[in-house]
């Protein structure tokens, strides 16, 4: 298994591109993966937003536990050790997320309700700061 992470610093780049956090982190990862899976990244984009805009678990979160996942099952050959390193990596992943963020809904991280043309405009309108 490769131990090394690339330096790339792009996510925002990457973000810009794809439009959705589901996606960029599938992206992302799937690239440190050295495992492209195009369609199946655009397949994620539904999940922003909480899926579908709805502010349920953040999209960061799908992404990444969905690449995570794919890994797992391509890593180990054994169906039963794939599942627990997932559901394991994907714990773990939530907690820090959680414990960063202090919550994992997408509705209390960005602070607007999508689901509404207000809510949406606010959240259009917000300014992004360059970190």
């Amino acid at each position: 298994m490769k131990t090394s992470i690339k330096n790339i610093n792009d996510a925002k780049d990457v973000f810009k591109k794809y439009q959705t956090c589901s996606r960029t982190f599938a992206y992302i990862l799937n690239r440190e993966f050295e495992y492209p899976m195009k369609d199946e990244e655009r397949a994620l984009n539904p999940l922003a937003g909480g899926i579908l805009n709805q502010g349920y678990q953040c999209g960061m979160l799908w992404g990444a536990s969905l690449a995570i996942g794919a890994e797992s099952f391509r890593k180990h050959k054994d169906l039963d050790k794939a599942i627990s390193v997932a559901v394991n990596a994907t714990k773990n992943i939530i907690s820090s997320f959680a414990k960063a963020s202090e919550a994992t809904d997408c509705k209390d991280i960005i602070g607007y309700n999508l689901t509404t043309i207000l809510g949406m405009t606010k959240f259009m309108l917000k300014p992004h700061y360059e970190a």
